[in-house]
């Protein structure tokens, strides 16, 4: 693989674009690697791939098996085959069943490698395709099967969007390798240039010399050849120690005003040199200086002019030969000074018929007409060739020249410079070349000849193969043709064409109408329609009887044959094309889509509607371009359109969203061949509305058939059509009745009775009536009727059944009597007030209870009856009275006599649509309850008083045994007994508080627990910490109260648990921690008191412990009706839920 003969693998950085490939299948997960044109993987110097995220199925299983690895291959040139077509990419479905996908490497145009990817599929892979796989190349199935779960699988999307990046890595590695491709060019030239300037100076003949300072650095082998030395016998040595004396004062003198660059050195000198046989060498020496970063050279070239110089010698001696030769030479020869003939040999006189005196002082072109055959003007032209010898380049060319007569002959000419002393002379030698010259003219004729023929013959072909396959509209082609065969005449410049046809006329450019002219008709289905003519004009010269060749009367028949049988079938294309277009112009104006594909799926038309759902065609085939699919849709109809069956069906295009009426038909081609048409309509909207429409019809039958009234259709006959299951439910028949017999008849079967009710409900507008309506079982009821017209005149009947509401309304008349019945014989008072506080009934009872008669407190406010402090607190009340019910308010009346009575009210808000109308009051007098309360009450407070003194002096005799028994604990020496005392002394302490807090508070029912257990804590670590400081206190006891039957049990269980905390969990005054948390959740208390010291031993059961403490414990918790638990897992832990005991009244 090579780019111009450069090793593609030289011309890139293969490391970098592994790494590069590397991070693009880290970010994306799709390998990729680079391959020849042969199909080979490249490879890094170490042998590694060029590639990254190469699957295991490909490396281990495709590539590694012989007979699988030629689809490998296959795979690789068939992608690249497909690039070197233009493709930007190829994507190829390897036969082993994995995609692969080529993107072209391109250096300086030339296509050289394919960045592969692959190695992936596009959908979830086939197993069993896979499995057949593994067989067919005798793979272990399970790893097989397990190296193709690691293939990935992408979307087309995502891989457009990878093989744009290896677009773009394809383009730098072309970038990358041209770059290198140039680098390399130029050390190449650099060495080329090397290697010819080493070449240019060992293949001359001459002597060349490099100096620096008269030092040689450089000769060539032919300087060495020249002195008979070798290199090294020169290299370094003074170049004029080569020289002989007399020529080394010239050459030193002038070789170092060479090196100092003066304006006057010479360049050219003729020198002596010594060879090392000692011969003498005369030469001629050329100098120059070069300049080789930035360093000044001499260079000198030593010509060996030793034969020249003697040639120069012969040259004087045979002067007298040349003359002799000169007068009797074969050709004519002249000798010019600059453009003057001054010498001229006898044939020279006799080519011209001249004499000497005649051709010498003249000019040459003064012997030639004004222009030579090319047109150029003779003496312009004869000075060029002229002026072009004298500077030493020899000129050879033929010329026409004039003779003494005037007639012309031709001749050919040799102009060389000659150097006669110190000027320079032109020799001209003249050869007659006239009758060669003849023949030529002749041959060249008859060649012309022969062209035109072939131009008109192959004119005639292109005119021919263009009528009968050009599709240009008809005066386009016509123009052309006039244009086209104008060109093709032997003589186009001067030629004119003309066609005539349906009345128009067409002409060739620079069109002359002459007499000479040839013409033929152009017929048309037989029919004379116009003609072809060509036209030469009147003075052209010409042989025979006109100056048509027979080739050009060919041309122009069988061009019009060609014409006429152009035009018939273009009036039958033209008359296919009209109603191709007229059928065109239909699809394309149709609101429908509409389209055209053959039976390979490609689209060969698509309709305005369709290019607007679906974009530009561009090729694709129609499961493609309409459902976005990779292959036949399983829904496609085509086979049976192509067989002859017109199919309508339904489609959804997941494409756009919508939905399609589609049918599809055959349609034959003039051709023979069959396509499908196909006509989609768009029915999304319909399918909407539909859609909206069932669901609204729904809504309406479920309205209808919940709707609590009653509801019939009458059409406009006023029969009954439709009733809803309320109407079932009420009347009882049902709609399939309906056409069996006249429903309306049966529910009212008195005719004019019916019209009646029927007349009401068309013409009701809105307004109800009331009916005796009879059910299906025969009964009577009660109905009321409304109507709902419709805009087509019919009727919808809305009905309720009111039998319930008659039966109702009668029990209500009834009921108001009993009502007012009640409430005149009332034992309490019934007083109702309006919004503003003015009475506006009372009933006799109230009246009485305040020394009114009724019609007395009609029409008085509220405040009336009350004094100053009560009207305040009604206000304050006020808005509370208005909004919502009040029961067991308390107040005082004046009565009419200025006496006072305690009431107890009972209030109810009165409104109408949502607006507060009025109160509703029922007043109790409990005057006499008021007197006997209040002599309660002050019989409590004494009571109250003695039960605080009882509590103190509990207190107090507790205080006492505590004293007492802190007495008798002095006098005892027994440890084991001082400590019973000391705990049944801290039990009664923790009561005696109990009483404390009862004597303190206000509520001899509770007392706050939670400044008693601080207390009590306190004191416990008093009495039995040894070092408090060592044992930190987490007191977390919720602000509760307890009655007293709680919170003696609840204050001795705390009392008893931390004092053994204290005694028993931290010996030898170690640190620790104690907790103690009280909290209630849901109405449920719960108590923890908890420690991390030593806990209490494994063997020890506390619900059934012999130990005082203990015992006492699980008695207590008994008492508050409780529940405890004991956690040994880390210290003590003992939980106790419990509910607070009720409280039992001491005070009866």
């Amino acid at each position: 693989m090579s780019s111009n003969n450069y090793s593609f693998s030289k011309l890139i950085d293969g490391e970098r674009v592994k790494n590069l490939m590397e991070s693009f299948y880290k970010i994306t997960g799709i390998p990729s690697t680079l391959i020849d044109l042969q199909g080979d993987i490249l490879t890094l110097k170490d042998g590694a791939w060029i590639a990254a995220g190469w699957q295991d199925i490909c490396t281990n299983f495709h590539r590694a098996n012989e007979n699988s690895l030629k689809n490998c291959i296959e795979s690789d040139v068939t992608c690249s085959n497909n690039l070197s077509k233009g493709e930007e990419y190829s994507i190829y479905m390897c036969k082993n069943g994995l995609i692969d996908v080529a993107v072209p490497v391109y250096i300086d145009g030339n296509h050289v490698a394919n960045l592969f990817t692959g190695q992936f599929l596009f959908e979830k892979p086939d197993i069993e395709f896979f499995r057949k796989q593994a067989t067919k190349y005798g793979f272990n199935e399970e790893k097989y099967l397990k190296a193709l779960s690691k293939v990935p699988v992408f979307s087309e999307e995502y891989l457009k969007e990878g093989i744009t990046f290896l677009k773009d890595l394809a383009s730098f590695i072309g970038e990358t390798g041209l770059k290198q491709k140039k680098l390399q060019e130029r050390n190449h030239e650099l060495k080329d240039s090397e290697n010819k300037f080493r070449s240019f100076t060992d293949g001359i003949v001459n002597g060349l010399v490099i100096t620096r300072f008269g030092k040689i650095e450089y000769v060539n082998p032919g300087m060495c050849t020249l002195l008979k030395v070798t290199e090294s016998d020169l290299m370094g040595k003074n170049l004029i120690d080569f020289m002989t004396i007399s020529s080394r004062e010239i050459a030193k003198h002038e070789l170092y005003k060479l090196e100092e660059r003066s304006a006057d050195v010479k360049n050219t000198l003729e020198l002596e040199l010594v060879n090392s046989d000692g011969d003498v060498i005369v030469c001629e020496l050329r100098t120059n200086v070069i300049e080789l970063k930035g360093k000044v050279y001499g260079l000198s070239i030593f010509q060996d002019i030793s034969e020249r110089k003697e040639a120069e010698r012969l040259v004087e001696e045979s002067e007298i030969k040349y003359h002799t030769l000169f007068d009797n030479a074969a050709e004519g020869i002249f000798l010019l000074r600059k453009d003057k003939i001054i010498e001229c040999n006898q044939q020279s006189l006799e080519i011209f018929g001249a004499t000497g005196e005649d051709l010498i002082g003249s000019r040459p072109y003064n012997w030639s007409p004004e222009r030579q055959e090319d047109g150029l003007k003779s003496k312009k032209k004869a000075m060029e060739y002229i002026n072009a010898a004298l500077e030493g380049e020899s000129q050879s060319f033929e010329w026409l020249h004039m003779k003494m007569d005037g007639s012309k002959i031709f001749t050919i000419i040799s102009l060389n410079r000659l150097k006669v002393g110190e000027e320079y002379i032109l020799q001209a030698i003249i050869r007659d070349i006239t009758p060669r010259k003849i023949n030529e003219l002749k041959l060249k004729k008859l060649t012309s000849d022969l062209k035109i023929r072939f131009k008109i013959l192959k004119t005639m072909n292109e005119l021919s193969e263009f009528v009968s396959s050009t599709e240009l509209p008809l005066d386009q082609v016509f123009n052309k043709i006039v244009n086209e065969l104008v060109n093709c005449l032997q003589y186009p410049q001067h030629a004119s064409a003309r066609i005539k046809i349906f009345g128009e006329v067409f002409l060739s450019k620079n069109f002359q109408k002459s007499n000479w002219e040839l013409k033929s008709p152009i017929r048309v289905n037989a029919e004379n329609m116009g003609s072809l003519k060509i036209f030469y004009p009147d003075k052209l010269p010409f042989k025979g009887e006109d100056p048509f060749l027979k080739e050009e009367r060919y041309l122009i028949n069988n061009l019009a044959l060609k014409l006429g049988d152009f035009l018939e079938n273009r009036q039958i294309k033209d008359e296919l094309i009209h109603e191709r277009d007229k059928l065109k112009s239909i699809l394309d104006s149709m609101e429908d889509g509409v389209y055209i594909c053959n039976p390979d799926y490609h689209l060969e038309y698509a309709n305005p509607i369709i290019l607007k759902q679906f974009g530009p065609i561009n090729g694709k085939k129609c499961y493609e371009y309409l459902h976005n699919r990779t292959s036949v849709c399983p829904w496609c109809v085509n086979d049976e359109v192509f067989q002859g069956k017109t199919v309508k069906w339904e489609c959804y295009s997941q494409k756009t969203g919508q939905t399609f009426d589609v049918l599809d038909t055959p349609l034959k081609n003039p051709d023979g061949s069959i396509s499908k048409l196909e006509f989609s309509h768009d029915i999304t909207l319909l399918k909407e509305y539909q859609k909206k429409l069932s669901h609204q019809k729904d809504i309406l039958q479920t309205i209808l058939d919940n709707a609590p009234i009653m509801i019939a259709y009458l059409d406009g006959d006023g029969n009954l059509t439709y009733f809803n299951k309320r109407f079932e439910e009420i009347l009882g028949w049902s709609m399939q009745e309906i056409p069996q017999f006249n429903i309306l008849k049966k529910m009212y079967p008195d005719h004019e009775y019916r019209e009646y009710v029927i007349d009401f409900i068309k013409k009701s507008e809105g307004k109800w009536g009331y009916f005796k309506t009879k059910n299906r079982d025969g009964e009577i009821i009660d109905t009321s009727w409304s109507n709902v017209e419709l805009i087509d005149g019919t009727n919808i009947g809305i009905g309720q059944d009111i039998t319930e509401r008659k039966k109702i309304e009668s029990a209500l008349r009834e009921s108001e009597v009993k009502y007012r019945l009640i409430v005149e014989n009332a034992q309490e008072g019934i007083w109702t007030i309006d919004s503003k506080g003015y009475t506006n009934f009372v009933n006799s009872t109230m009246a009485d209870m305040l020394g009114y008669s009724v019609d007395e407190m009609i029409g008085k406010h509220l405040f009336s009856f009350m004094d100053d402090k009560n009207v305040e607190l009604v206000k304050k009340e006020m808005d509370r009275i208005k909004s919502r019910v009040i029961k067991g308010q308390d107040f005082e009346f004046r009565c009419k006599n200025g006496g006072v009575i305690y009431t107890s009210l009972a209030t109810t808000p009165l409104y109408n649509n949502n607006e507060y109308t009025g109160t509703l009051a029922l007043v109790s007098d409990i005057t006499h309850r008021k007197i006997a309360d209040d002599e309660i009450k002050k019989s409590l407070k004494e009571k109250d008083v003695l039960l605080s003194e009882i509590h103190h002096r509990v207190k107090n005799n507790m205080q006492i045994i505590s004293s007492l028994l802190n007495l008798q604990a002095i006098k005892i020496h027994d440890k084991e007994v001082i400590r019973f005392f000391r705990d049944t002394q801290t039990r009664v302490r923790a009561m005696a508080m109990i009483h404390e807090k009862l004597y303190e508070s206000s509520d001899f029912a509770h007392i706050s627990f939670s400044s008693y257990v601080n207390r009590l804590i306190s004191q416990l670590f008093d009495s039995y910490a040894q070092d408090p400081s060592k044992i930190k206190l987490n007191l977390d006891i919720k602000d509760v109260n307890f009655n007293i039957e709680t919170a003696i049990p609840l204050g001795l269980i705390i009392n008893e648990l931390v004092s053994n905390i204290l005694k028993h969990a931290f010996p030898k005054e170690s640190k620790g921690h104690v907790t103690i948390k009280l909290e209630n959740f849901n109405g449920q208390n719960l108590l923890t008191v908890e420690d991390d010291g030593v806990g209490i031993p494994p063997e020890i059961d506390f619900k059934n412990s012999t130990t005082l403490g203990l015992e006492l414990v699980n008695t207590l918790v008994e008492q508050i009706d409780g529940q405890i638990e004991l956690d040994k897992s880390s210290g003590s832990k003992f939980t106790i839920e419990f509910n607070e005991i009720e409280y039992e009244e001491r005070i009866s």
